[in-house]
């Protein structure tokens, strides 16, 4: 969750471009995490946070439960 909130934070400040590899390679792993129920956090806010982000960077996060 605090990697989500510190990517949040970068781009609100504007100095996501100075940090994309990284970006993009937490935001992937995400992305993996939503794919597998079992691992998945059940937290309002993390999943909430989660969803924006990964739609941000153009991935195609479920918005439905399996």
């Amino acid at each position: 969750m605090k990697i989500l909130r510190m990517i949040d934070a970068l781009q609100r400040l504007g100095l996501d471009h100075h940090f994309e590899g990284e970006i993009e390679a937490v935001l992937n792993r995400q992305y993996d995490i939503v794919d597998d129920d079992s691992t998945a956090s059940h937290d309002l806010v993390e999943t909430s946070l989660r969803f924006r982000l990964l739609r941000q960077q153009g991935c195609r996060a479920p918005s439905g439960t399996k």
